[in-house]
């Protein structure tokens, strides 16, 4: 140990290759000597962090000022040690992006973009698997093992979105934490390499380390519902003009949804009296009613808010705060959880109303068994899923009209 703490102080390259190609690194793996690789590694991670320090100045890097909102469970910092090659080849891609971004002022495209002036092309290969090239993202131009998650790849799900945009968002929602480079050739705990340096151990969606009920997109989600909010209220607000009017879908009503059996037609009657005096209730008052009570008793009376069906059942979903209810008013001002956080029922709903039109729900009643009703914001009633979405939009995920 102290010939091997002598050699490091002389500054010697321990990433330098024999011959048969082999490091100092996997010898001393080789052969046993886990003192020594935790050596070698440590002075590989003390060599590289001065590196990441010689950067642009505060502010310049996009990858720098990203809070520290989230802590890595310790039990994830701690990498075995048939990994530890691989956090070597992370830690010197961290120093290349680095040394790129501050001479040419911005990230490289592709972590192939590094070799050979910052990198060599071995360094883009997993220890662990050498021959294995990177399905998720592949680099267009080399074989490379890792995945680049600020690579100018263009997302699917994301429409008009690269991979950097969208962790560039992630950023905002989970600071420093967010992954700069990937590595998925351990089995199912992949490696993450940090915007700040750090590498941990992470679940294949990295997020759920963090923040278990993250849904994909939800960085977005607040920030363009904002926006969709805006600009429909933008173009409502005008003296006389409905909130509730002028959107416009692709999406038709299935005709077998419209086909309301005939137990249900004591409740289509009160949905439709609800909708007539929401609209009656706005046309007064230039605003939408906060909740379904407010339209009691000048435009309704309370027994038109209780289902025929079930009227001693209160609806569970977003109850109405002033008096029993058996309806799901979709535009009421309670807050939403989860990926909608910050968010009322209303402008989620507004943000929908970009995608469906005319065909979101303004009020619901779930006292039917598994079909509910839905009574549109233009007036229609029809059968729907709990997931009413799905009706139109079989592939839907959480938050798509907000994010397209």
């Amino acid at each position: 140990m102290a010939i091997v703490e002598l050699l490091l102080a002389e500054d010697v390259d321990v990433t330098a290759k024999t011959d048969k190609s082999e490091t100092p690194l996997s010898l001393a793996k080789g052969n046993g000597h886990r003192q020594v690789v935790e050596l070698l590694v440590q002075h590989v991670v003390r060599d590289i962090a001065p590196a990441g320090a010689r950067q642009a100045k505060p502010g310049k890097s996009l990858l720098d000022g990203a809070a520290a909102k989230f802590t890595i469970p310790k039990r994830n910092l701690e990498i075995p040690e048939q990994m530890l090659p691989c956090v070597v080849n992370l830690r010197r891609i961290y120093a290349a992006i680095k040394e790129y971004e501050k001479e040419k002022g911005k990230l490289p495209d592709w972590l192939s973009d590094l070799v050979p002036e910052y990198l060599t092309k071995e360094m883009l290969l997993c220890p662990h698997n050498p021959v294995h090239n990177n399905r998720n993202n592949p680099d267009p131009n080399m074989p490379c093992s890792y995945n680049y998650q600020f690579s100018v790849t263009r997302l699917g799900n994301f429409k008009g979105m690269t991979s950097r945009d969208r962790k560039m968002a992630q950023m905002r929602l989970f600071g420093n934490v967010v992954p700069l480079v990937r590595c998925r050739m351990h089995g199912q705990m992949w490696l993450a390499l940090t915007v700040n340096g750090r590498v941990y151990l992470s679940p294949i969606m990295w997020e759920h380390l963090f923040m278990p009920d993250y849904v994909p997109g939800q960085e977005l989600l607040v920030q363009h519902a904002a926006e969709a909010f805006a600009s429909v209220e933008a173009q409502q607000v005008k003296r006389g003009k409905s909130r509730l009017e002028g959107a416009t879908t692709t999406f038709t009503i299935p005709k077998q949804n419209l086909e309301i059996p005939e137990q249900m037609q004591s409740c289509v009657v009160n949905l439709r009296r609800i909708h007539a005096a929401i609209k009656e209730y706005e046309k007064d008052r230039g605003k939408l009613p906060d909740w379904l009570s407010d339209l009691v008793p000048e435009y309704l009376s309370k027994e038109r808010l209780l289902c025929p069906h079930n009227p001693v059942h209160n609806n569970r979903n977003y109850p109405d705060p002033k008096m029993p209810c058996s309806y799901i008013y979709e535009f009421s001002v309670a807050r939403r959880g989860g990926p909608y956080k910050d968010m009322t029922t209303r402008e989620h709903k507004i943000g929908q109303m970009r995608l469906f039109g005319g065909l979101v729900p303004l009020v619901r009643c779930r006292m039917h068994g598994q079909m509910w009703l839905a009574l549109t914001v233009d007036g229609r009633i029809y059968l729907s899923p709990i997931m009413w979405v799905h009706l139109f939009m079989p592939d839907y995920i959480v938050g798509q009209e907000l994010l397209d």
